[in-house]
């Protein structure tokens, strides 16, 4: 067993080392010129970007094979997070992933453990070489060396989601349903495995993908390595090329916004695709944010008088009438911030609520709302007004009041009673 354990660690030590040559060979003597490198590039210093995940603020992590993981923020603020994970071996770091709470999750291959922060949180695996979070806080955790996948909790009990993937597991993404995506590399596939434990594949025609997200429509996003491209499916199926033009992709990443990150591996890049041919993301107005699929349009949104609607209680400034110039394909997510000092009732219990077919209908996100951004997001086929409310009680089936009446009824009743019996 070990002389076999062995075998696989140097054969994959063997091809991470194949990787970072080929990465200076890049580096020196074909390095793209930035002008003619066709997408926009997030992060400075890289040497063979591994691993990508973006957090609640939009924060972008990238896992470097110099043994870094580093955090741009937004505005283009680059810090590292940890450093000096055996650069100069097959252990440098290939997944990273980060939860609601801001903890970072980072894959030690060499060492078959899961970092938290910087400090083991778990370890035992061969060699985990995918990773990612899900709303509630779990890891998974794609041990290649295995062939199995392994769900984490935050108090770290685990539990097995798949097992006997013969094509080396890498990379990793959960749905908004739960539904859970990994990367079988080796058989060119990528599978995905439902909440009840179905199995299913999702794609078709790829060569050695290594890294998959799912963004807020439900669209599968792959990074289809040895094609350099990634790949889109729709949740109906339909499959299609949305960016090309890479060396060795592998791994993708999506903030809700729809902006697409993808960690460029022999360019020693990461791009940032936010171009009309993947996702068209407007701010038509303050607090406001739409992503649809779109070869073109004008986005509009003008706030509107809080609408009555019955049972609710809207929230001050997030009702606004949203319109679209063109056609776009598939469904839109839309987001709408909010002041927390205008909410009433809990945060935890807002709701997105969508005019349509002469209805007030909820169409929140999953996830939603982000108590910590103050942000409801949404998802729909068609557009016009949007509001975020509270549900509150009908009027009248208040069961203290009900059971309050009633007794106050019977007081009286039985009084008026006594009183007339007593007349007789």
């Amino acid at each position: 067993m070990k002389k076999h354990f062995r075998v696989y660690r140097n054969v994959k030590a063997l091809r991470l080392a194949i990787y970072l040559v080929v990465a200076l060979v890049t580096l020196l003597f074909s390095r793209t010129d930035a002008l003619a490198y066709p997408y926009a590039t997030v992060g400075t210093g890289l040497l063979s970007p591994f691993g990508v995940a973006t957090d609640s603020f939009g924060n972008l992590y990238i896992a470097d094979q110099t043994g870094e993981v580093y955090k741009v923020t937004p505005t283009g603020t680059q810090t590292t997070v940890i450093s000096g994970l055996n650069p100069t071996s097959a252990g440098a770091p290939t997944g990273v992933a980060v939860d609601a709470s801001g903890n970072i999750f980072i894959t030690d291959n060499e060492h078959g453990q899961i970092l938290k922060n910087g400090t083991v949180f778990v370890a035992g695996f061969g060699w985990p070489d995918g990773l990612t979070v899900d709303t509630a806080g779990n890891i998974y955790v794609a041990d290649g060396l295995n062939g199995y996948v392994v769900k984490v909790t935050p108090s770290g009990t685990q539990s097995l989601v798949i097992n006997g993937l013969t094509g080396w597991p890498v990379g990793g993404a959960v749905d908004a349903s739960g539904n859970y995506y990994v990367c079988d590399q080796g058989n060119n596939r990528v599978v995905k495995i439902t909440s009840g434990g179905v199995q299913s594949t999702v794609g078709s025609g790829l060569s050695d993908p290594q890294g998959v997200a799912v963004d807020a429509n439900g669209n599968v996003l792959i990074a289809d390595s040895n094609n350099n491209r990634v790949v889109m499916v729709t949740p109906s199926g339909t499959q299609m090329t949305i960016a090309s033009g890479f060396s060795l992709p592998t791994d993708v990443a999506v903030y809700r916004d729809g902006t697409l990150y993808v960690a460029d591996h022999n360019n020693a890049k990461v791009a940032k695709l936010t171009d009309p041919s993947f996702a068209s993301v407007a701010s038509p107005s303050s607090g406001v944010t739409l992503t649809l699929y779109t070869t073109g349009g004008t986005t509009t949104a003008v706030p509107i008088t809080n609408p009555s609607i019955p049972n609710f209680v809207v929230i001050p400034g997030t009702a606004y009438d949203i319109s679209f110039s063109g056609t776009f394909t598939g469904n839109a997510t839309v987001c709408i911030d909010y002041s927390a000092s205008n909410v009433q009732g809990s945060q935890s219990t807002l709701r997105m609520l969508h005019f349509s077919g002469g209805n007030w209908n909820d169409i929140t996100s999953a996830g939603y709302p982000d108590t910590v951004n103050h942000v409801v997001c949404g998802v729909t086929s068609s557009l016009s007004p949007f509001v975020l409310a509270n549900a509150v009680a009908p009027v009248g089936y208040n069961p203290q009041w009900l059971i309050i009446t009633l007794f106050i009824l019977t007081v009286v009743g039985g009084h008026l009673l006594r009183k007339r019996l007593a007349r007789q």
